[in-house]
């Protein structure tokens, strides 16, 4: 029997007595030195072996029990004894499949009752296991080879499965008839926790592969023991058995100087470090982890490789960016000044300095804002903090507004802008504040309010009406003296209204405007109103309002007048010197017809 048979029947070690060995009969089973030592030689010597089972089939067959083996030192009755001790299970088959002999241990295993056993007779609830298991995996394959085959068989039994881990050999009883030993043992613990091992281990390799970090697993040499799919996938063609790793990834006779798996296998600390490499043409990050055995003893190391080479890419863009951006930025002429989310400031460019007097040598920083450093600052960072900065982390969103700041000496700063918040998941991480002295257009737009102010008390105290207009003729403001001589209401809304509309006819439009529009300058008129049966006289004047280039239209001002009383004296007047004309004129035709006698034919008058 070989010796993966031997290690089926159990491994027999220690110092064994000679009793049983050299010829002397084994009486005390009890003595179990004596019962390895019996078993250990019968399974070394091929030709024992034989003998021993040629006599258990004659015992079989139904010869004394007694029967002494002398080349064991044994009888039969003991021998068969001895194997019932076995823990593992024995079976004696015919070369036809009949079973012969079974042990104890074999039927216990198998459920097999004194009725069948060394009958030659299968118990049926073993006929599958078997036909289906038995005797086409190993059975009949020893059969035709005539040497050992071996397997693991699955039994499905009383509700159970069971696996068993066997090999039958050919046995040759007394040169001349053929019989095969099947010895087995009962592997269903073992094979359900190499099962689940080999689940945990399909489990592990598929977590392993899955990881899209490349995993390189080395000894102290550097040799690679292991690569997971990431790496085998850089790796490509060129991995081969026992290469090292800087072989592969560097394409060296040696560490390269920056590599972290060197310092880890020289000191067994972690290590980690960015670089690029040259021969793959990337940049990676590198971590590298000592592995220790159950002793403590360093046994290699992992080294976990992410390609970084986009990232550094976008990195190097992101800071050609921000340097472009803050040259921008700097040579901006709007102030500028970045915040944290807690109001501190990041950067301020030389706008923003020079409007808010910071010394150019200030670092900026929350002190900024300190007195010392600039009182002008300080003076309107509480403004800022009320009118952008809360509003702007409120509401999550721009914020425009302007900041008026006087100094005890009357001068004015007017700042006015935006703070634009930076969001990041849903979280404020900086903000943007972008603004401009606005001093001066303030000053101007006081200037021009005063001046409005003024020309609109001049306007509400001018007898006349007074209409303004936008270049299309849209009414965009009429003074009260306008709503009273067109008898509108004071609150009446012109909007989009044009002056035929508010005057009630389209004289205006054809006889006034139109002239107007086509010469470019002030005409002069009069239009009749009708309000009920009332009909007024107006008299009206448009000319137009240029921009400062004094070629582009900015709209029309017409100023009107109600002159009804004058027009209807000038209509009396005009009706009467036409009814003294007509009175005077009748006489005289009279007497220009009388004179006519007198008047001889060279028409003079005769005497």
């Amino acid at each position: 029997m070989d010796s993966a048979g031997k290690d089926k029947l159990g491994n027999f070690e220690g110092e064994h007595s000679k009793s049983g060995v050299n010829g002397e009969e084994i009486k005390d089973l009890s003595n179990i030195d004596d019962l390895r030592a019996c078993i250990k030689k019968a399974l070394d010597d091929e030709k024992l072996l034989e003998q021993m089972f040629t006599l258990l089939k004659i015992g079989i067959e139904g010869r004394k029990g007694s029967l002494y083996i002398p080349e064991l030192g044994v009888t039969y009755d003991f021998l068969a004894q001895l194997l019932d001790n076995v823990k593992v299970g024995i079976v004696i088959f015919s070369k036809d499949g009949k079973p012969l002999f079974s042990n104890s241990t074999a039927r216990q295993m198998l459920g097999i009752s004194a009725d069948y056993a060394g009958k030659g007779m299968i118990p049926p609830h073993l006929e599958k296991f078997f036909h289906e298991e038995f005797m086409e995996k190993l059975f009949k394959p020893a059969v035709e080879a005539d040497s050992p085959v071996k397997g693991v068989l699955r039994c499905e039994m009383n509700g159970k499965t069971l696996y068993l881990d066997g090999v039958v050999s050919p046995l040759t009883i007394l040169g001349q008839e053929k019989c095969f030993i099947v010895g087995f043992i009962d592997v269903t613990d073992l094979y359900d926790l190499r099962t689940k091992f080999e689940q945990a281990s399909r489990e592990w390799e598929l977590v392993f592969d899955s990881i899209s970090s490349m995993i390189v697993f080395v000894d102290n040499e550097y040799k690679i023991l292991k690569l997971n799919a990431a790496a085998r996938e850089l790796a490509g063609k060129k991995f081969k058995d026992g290469m090292k790793c800087y072989e592969l990834f560097h394409n060296l006779s040696e560490p390269p100087s920056y590599c972290p798996m060197k310092e880890t296998v020289e000191s067994g600390e972690p290590k980690e470090v960015k670089a690029y490499e040259p021969y793959l043409d990337k940049y990676f990050w590198f971590r590298t982890a000592p592995v220790f055995n159950n002793d403590g003893d360093l046994i290699g190391a992992i080294d976990i490789i992410d390609d970084i080479t986009e990232e550094e890419k976008l990195r190097k863009e992101i800071q050609e960016g921000r340097t472009r951006y803050y040259g921008i930025l700097q040579n901006s002429p709007f102030g500028i000044i970045t915040m944290t989310a807690a109001g501190d400031p990041l950067y301020m460019n030389d706008a923003a300095r020079r409007i808010l007097r910071v010394p150019g040598n200030a670092v900026i920083d929350k002190n900024v804002y300190d007195q010392r450093v600039s009182p002008r600052a300080r003076k309107m960072h509480k403004m800022f903090i009320e009118t952008f900065f809360e509003p702007a982390l409120k509401t999550k969103d721009v914020v425009h507004g302007e900041i008026l700041e006087r100094t005890d000496k009357g001068e004015v700063l007017v700042v006015r802008g935006a703070i634009a918040p930076i969001i990041e998941d849903d979280e404020i991480k900086e903000l943007i504040f972008m603004f401009i002295d606005d001093t001066e257009r303030w000053k101007l737009y006081r200037s021009v309010i005063e001046h409005r102010n003024k020309l609109q008390a001049v306007f509400d105290n001018v007898a006349a009406g007074i209409m303004m207009t936008d270049a299309n003729l849209k009414v965009q403001y009429m003074n009260a003296n306008a709503y009273k001589i067109l008898g509108l209401p004071p609150d009446y809304d012109y909007s989009d209204k044009v002056p035929d509309e508010l005057f009630g006819t389209e004289d205006f439009k054809k006889h006034i405007q139109q002239q107007a529009i086509e010469t470019m300058s002030t005409v002069r008129g009069v239009i009749f109103l009708k309000r009920g049966t009332v009909q007024r006289a107006l008299e009206v004047a448009t000319a137009p309002i240029f921009g400062r280039d004094e070629t582009t239209l900015h709209g029309w001002a017409i100023m009107f007048s109600d002159i009804t009383e004058r027009w209807e004296l000038e209509q009396m007047k005009t009706q009467f010197v036409s009814l003294v004309s007509h009175e005077l004129r009748t006489p005289l035709t009279s007497i220009k017809g009388s004179r006519e006698p007198f008047i001889d034919v060279n028409g003079v008058l005769s005497s």
